[in-house]
Formats: C-alpha cells, sequence, structure tokens
C-alpha cells in the first residue's frame, strides 16, 4: 500500500511538472508572437492602423522644446520608421530637399502632440553628418497635411531649434556664432490654420536687419479700419497697424 501511494505521488509531481512546461512554453510563443508582430508593424511589412503608427512616438503634452542636444542623442537603428510607414502615413520625399542628392537619411519618431486644430508628428532624420527634424502635421482623421523644417545639428557650431508654446504657436530659433563670444540669435514665430498650412506671425533677431530680411505678416491681412498701414522710420523699422 505504501509503494501505491508513493508512485502516485511521484505520478502526480510528474504530471504537474508537464503543466507548468506546458505553460512556461506558451507564455513564451505569446511573447514571441507579440514581439514580431510589433517588429512586423514597426517595419510596414504587416498591416498597420494610425494608432499602431503613433503608438511609435511618445505622447508629449504643450508646452514642447527640442534642444540641439535631444536632437543629437543617437537612437537605435531598430526604431527607425520603414519608408513603406513613411509613405502611408507622412511622405516619402521628407527630408529630400535638406539632404544632398544621394544621401542615405532615417527616419525616427521623437513625439506627437494632439493640437486644436491638427496634430504633430515630431520626426527626426539622420543622414551622414546632419540630423534634422520635422514637424509633420496630420488632420484629426489621420490624413497628412504639411510639414515644417524647425531644427537641424551638424558640423557646425550654429543651432536650429523648435519649441510649440500652450497656444501652439512654434517659435524656430536659430543660433549663428558671428565671432567668438557674439551669437547673433534670430527667432520665427507660426502659427498653424487646419489645413496645415503655417504662417509667419512674427520675427525677433538680435543680429543686424537689412531691409530684403524683413517680412511683414500683418501685410497679408485685409485693411479694415481708417488707420490700418505700416508706419515707417527709416527701412529697418516698421509698426503695422
Amino acid at each position: 500500500f505504501d509503494h501505491i501511494i508513493f508512485f502516485s505521488n511521484f505520478s502526480a509531481i510528474i504530471n504537474k511538472h508537464i503543466r507548468m512546461n506546458k505553460l512556461v512554453l506558451a507564455l513564451l510563443t505569446i511573447g514571441l508572437l507579440a514581439g514580431c508582430g510589433s517588429k512586423n508593424k514597426h517595419s510596414g511589412k504587416a498591416p498597420v492602423t494610425l494608432e499602431d503608427f503613433r503608438h511609435l512616438f511618445k505622447q508629449e503634452k504643450l508646452p514642447y522644446k527640442l534642444t540641439p542636444e535631444a536632437l543629437k542623442e543617437k537612437i537605435a537603428d531598430s526604431a527607425a520608421i520603414s519608408p513603406e510607414l513613411m509613405k502611408q502615413f507622412l511622405i516619402d520625399t521628407l527630408g529630400k530637399s535638406d539632404f544632398p542628392e544621394g544621401t542615405v537619411i532615417k527616419f525616427y519618431p521623437l513625439a506627437t502632440i494632439d493640437g486644436a486644430a491638427v496634430n504633430y508628428f515630431i520626426v527626426k532624420a539622420v543622414g551622414k553628418s546632419t540630423n534634422t527634424a520635422y514637424i509633420c502635421f496630420l488632420d484629426k482623421k489621420g490624413h497628412y497635411l504639411n510639414r515644417l523644417t524647425v531644427a537641424k545639428v551638424d558640423d557646425q557650431k550654429d543651432r536650429h531649434y523648435f519649441s510649440i508654446d500652450t497656444r501652439q504657436v512654434i517659435k524656430i530659433t536659430n543660433e549663428k556664432e558671428l565671432s567668438p563670444g557674439h551669437t547673433a540669435i534670430r527667432e520665427d514665430f507660426y502659427g498653424v490654420a487646419e489645413d496645415g498650412k503655417t504662417t509667419l506671425i512674427m520675427t525677433n533677431s538680435s543680429g543686424e536687419a537689412t531691409a530684403s530680411q524683413i517680412f511683414n505678416p500683418i501685410d497679408t491681412l485685409a485693411a479694415k479700419h481708417k488707420l490700418s498701414g505700416d508706419y515707417l522710420s527709416g527701412e529697418t523699422s516698421i509698426v503695422s497697424i
């Protein structure tokens, strides 16, 4: 009787180990399938929805700023957006005008921000010696509308970076070293319409301005008041009403 109990317990132990092994094998299989599915979605070889694409980006809230140091940070090649996904959700010619012809460009997802009129997808483009950032504007249904080059770092000492404030005004800052310890700063402020079109609202500059560099966006608005117009003091000082 004791021997029967011993074999009965031994059989129970064996069955328990078999069940445990099956459970471990099932969990490993699920993990591998999930990993493969994630990789395939990332590479564009499997059907990808807009939500899948959004999950490649870090969800951010306003205000948002991308510094030159953050733009320089290296990202793993496995995180790159495939040409198939670029073509499906954004545009496959992104970066063509900012890099020399023939340059191999890799694109990486940085951040996505839900705006009032449009949604912002911030993409990093990496070439041989240049990192560039773009804001791609998509409507609320996920349709690509437009893009804006907003940041750049390369081998030069000049710095180009951007921020978006809580009013969804985009500020692009350009720092140019004129001489050691002397830097000129130019800030361009842009508004974005529902169709993705950008409008230069204002420019601040600490450098010497010339008449050809001055752009007055107020001139694009209708003059509906008797005092509407430009009030000039020389070539480089304008007050617009």
